[in-house]
């Protein structure tokens, strides 16, 4: 019975049901017993096969003797593509991978029809309909040429752009050169970097049900918070004990509580590396390692703004650590411990929170609970095998420059540009001012002017001026540009002529001459330089020899398209492999050959704009070199200078401006309560906070501004004076709001200083600037009062 399902369905690749006609062999040396003399039915008894097959096989090796026969010529007869085409096509779809511009299976069938189309290739119908290739098709293209769907990793611009060849190159560069210099051994060597683990873990995989859509896997929160664990691994093998930076402004001994032995434990608001705590851990570093200026050891670190400090610099090159940063955004490539080590730490620790989960029901993971789980996850992943892996992965130790292919710098070429010598850089840049600068003719020298180019007829081609043209056979001859005009020592040499015009052109005049100035006698029109008295004259210029179809074309000048020939590009000879397919394809109509890369061509990133930038570019540095440290002092010297202030400057100015506020005229108070922060909260006049002046886009030292931090549960405001300005980033302390009675309903919130709880943010944390506030309260300790509704902040 037929069934309809089956209709449009057609099997992805054949399957043969006997073997009939396989033995190709057999039947060759049957067929070569026939052309012996030997009968058909002889041949066919004596090698043990059909006779019929026998004949049908002798008939086609008549007809096609090169030809290929059998099973094997049904399978080619059934191709859309030559086996040249389809690796090609197949090529540039992984070289579009190769370069992390992939594409999709969608993207990839209408490409297939495209390239198809464009050569004229015959392909099925439904083809056309669809303006894409079948997935039959596809899937056998999947299997022939080792195709396969993948879910890509998202990868930033920065870091396949990034990782270069000469990028790379100078990270090597500067490991060889330490390495020679130091003579350094696999136990002198490390790697220090940061990661984090969080209260909120990624589930793993369960088993469930067949069919069921979702499944579910408890966490211990919907957002968690951040410890950051360092860690420092050698080349032998050797793990440092790490270092935990927990969320909180003070630490506490019981926060590393089940810490691996030997751990370190700090504390920052955010829970993120910063300069001092990198100080703290280089002395960490250094008691695990025994460094001494006679002992040095390598340390190898990315860029960050946190571990190039000056002050770290002077604290490692004075116990004999020498530092070694890798090039920016390259982490995911040059370091061991992104590499081999950090990948299995994260597995480890997941399935050790799962566990824990499992083993307490109904409680959720803080931060004091994540020493323990770092514990185990050190145990599983940081073991010698992962950490020596690392290092050769890498080509840190053993040293290998050569570890990386051009595999692995395909994602760079997309913005690869050839760097010029620094010779012809100055030569580019200093061309404008020699052109300004350059001098002026002597007196007695007449001015050579620009040699112009003499436009021809509509019908004509382009003709050089300097040199005389042949002219046609039904045109006179024209004769050439006269001499420039003798100095006064030499003979007087005439004019240009006038060209002779064809005969069915009007005649053009010689080109006007440059007025002269005003003590110089006048210069005639461009022509022909004559040569001086011991030099031979120099010939005109040679016209090309043209095609016998085609108009002579002039040497010097530049040769335009014809009209119905569209102008090549300069690198289209480059995109194209050697060899690959033929530039011809062989038909009924030879066509040019359009190659999977005319369609899609491969990504290349336009040339850089030279703007000028005040932003420092990172790259790999020798940062205990006395040049290199000198350079970071130099940068580093204004920050500097800020930190070195003396904690007096703070009081001085807020002293003065104190001063300002209480000579501003204040509303009087009841007589009952002078000093009262009720009476004056009551009369203050309130300012919108939502209109839109200048001043909270300047922010100066001494200004009130309300900064959001970001909480355990929530995030929490609170009210900030800025003491210290650093770019971006603000330091000072937060005021601390007071209660002044037991009906504090209608009474505006009163704040005090808070010396202790100095903090450190960025413009980002920063909600609203405040205005001036009122200064209230006794002497000994000032209050502070904001002319503002400041209520929906819910401030701490």
């Amino acid at each position: 019975m037929y069934c309809s399902s089956f209709q449009n369905t057609m099997p992805q690749e054949y399957t043969r049901k006997t073997q009939r006609g396989s033995a190709t062999g057999v039947l060759q040396r049957a067929a070569e017993a026939v052309q012996g003399g030997l009968s058909v039915r002889a041949a066919a008894e004596n090698f043990n096969v059909d006779r019929m097959t026998l004949s049908r096989y002798i008939a086609k090796k008549k007809e096609n003797p090169h030809g290929v026969h059998g099973y094997a010529n049904c399978k080619l007869s059934n191709l859309i593509f030559t086996s040249e085409m389809e690796a090609d096509l197949a090529m540039h779809i992984k070289d579009l991978a190769a370069r992390y511009h992939g594409l999709s299976k969608d993207k990839c069938r209408a490409l297939i029809y495209e390239y198809a189309t464009r050569n004229n290739v015959k392909v099925p119908e439904n083809w056309s309909v669809k303006k894409k290739a079948g997935e039959a098709f596809w899937l056998g293209l999947k299997k022939r040429q080792s195709l396969a769907i993948r879910a890509p990793e998202a990868t930033s611009l920065a870091r396949s752009t990034a990782f270069n060849r000469h990028t790379v190159g100078r990270f090597y560069a500067n490991l060889a050169e330490v390495m020679d210099r130091y003579k350094f051994e696999a136990r002198d060597i490390y790697n220090v970097d940061e990661t984090g683990c969080t209260t909120v873990q990624k589930p793993t995989s369960v088993v469930a049900a067949r069919g069921v859509k979702q499944i579910g896997s408890i966490t211990s929160a919907e957002r968690g918070e951040l410890v950051t664990t360092v860690y420092a691994i050698s080349a032998s093998g050797v793990v440092i004990p790490p270092m935990l930076i927990f969320p909180r402004v003070n630490y506490r001994e019981h926060f590393i509580r089940g810490a691996p032995v030997g751990s370190l434990g700090t504390a920052t608001r955010s829970g993120w590396m910063n300069e001092e705590l990198f100080i703290t851990y280089l002395d960490h570093f250094i008691e695990h390692t025994h460094s001494t200026t006679d002992h040095k050891v390598l340390l190898i670190m990315d860029n960050h703004e946190s571990h190039v400090s000056l002050r770290a610099i002077d604290k490692a090159k004075e116990n004999g650590v020498v530092l070694l940063t890798i090039p920016p955004h390259t982490s995911h490539r040059l370091q061991p411990l992104d590499r081999a080590v950090y990948g299995p730490y994260k597995r480890a620790y997941a399935k050790a929170m799962d566990e824990w989960m499992r083993s307490n029901p109904g409680k959720t993971i803080s931060i004091y609970d994540v020493p323990a789980l770092v514990k185990e996850a050190q145990i599983s992943a940081c073991v010698p095998r992962n950490v020596l892996a690392g290092f050769q992965s890498t080509g840190i130790y053993p040293y290998n420059s050569n570890i990386f292919t051009d595999d692995d710098f395909a994602p760079a070429e997309v913005t690869d540009r050839q760097l010029l010598p620094a010779a012809q850089q100055e030569q580019a840049q200093d061309q404008p001012a020699r052109a300004a600068n350059r001098p002026a003719p002597a007196a007695d020298q007449p001015a050579r002017p620009a040699q112009a180019v003499i436009a021809p007829a509509a019908d004509q081609p382009a003709r050089p001026a300097p040199a005389a043209i042949p002219p046609a056979a039904d045109q006179p001859a024209r004769p050439a540009p006269a001499a420039i005009a003798p100095a006064a020592d030499q003979p007087e040499r005439p004019a240009p002529a006038v060209i002779a015009p064809a005969a069915d052109q009007p005649a053009r005049p010689a080109p006007a001459a440059i007025p002269p100035a005003a003590d110089q006698p006048a210069r005639p029109a461009p022509a022909a330089i004559a040569p001086a008295a011991d030099q031979p004259a120099r010939p005109a210029p040679a016209v090309i020899a043209p095609a016998a179809d085609q108009p002579a074309r002039p040497a010097p000048a530049a040769i335009a398209p014809a009209t119905d020939e569209p102008a090549q590009s300069a690198t289209s000879s480059d995109s194209e492999p050697a060899g690959s397919v033929p530039a011809v394809i062989e038909g009924e109509s030879a066509t040019v050959y359009v190659s999977p890369r005319d369609i899609i061509p491969l990504p290349k990133a336009a040339p850089r704009k030279q703007k000028p930038t005040k932003r420092r570019r990172g790259s790999t540095k020798i940062l205990t070199d006395t040049p290199v440290r000198n350079e970071i002092a130099e940068v580093h010297g204004t920050w500097e200078t800020k930190r070195a202030k003396p904690t007096t400057a703070k009081k001085t100015l807020f002293d003065q401006a104190s001063t300002k506020l209480k000579k501003r005229k204040q509303p009087e108070p009841p007589p009952e309560s002078s000093s009262s922060s009720e009476s004056s909260g009551d009369e203050m006049e309130l300012i919108d906070e939502d209109s839109d002046s200048d001043e909270d886009h300047d922010i100066i030292e001494g200004d009130f501004v309300i900064v959001k931090v970001a909480g355990k549960a929530r995030s929490v405001h609170y009210i900030g004076r800025v003491d210290i300005l650093d770019g971006e980033e603000f330091e000072g302390v937060f005021l601390r709001r007071v209660l002044t009675g037991k009906n504090t309903v209608h009474v505006r919130p009163v704040f005090v200083v808070n010396d202790e709880d100095e903090a450190r943010w960025s413009r980002g944390d920063i909600a609203k600037k405040l205005p001036t506030p009122v200064l209230v309260g006794t002497a000994r300790r000032a209050q502070f009062q904001f002319r503002c509704n400041i209520d929906k902040w819910d401030l701490q």
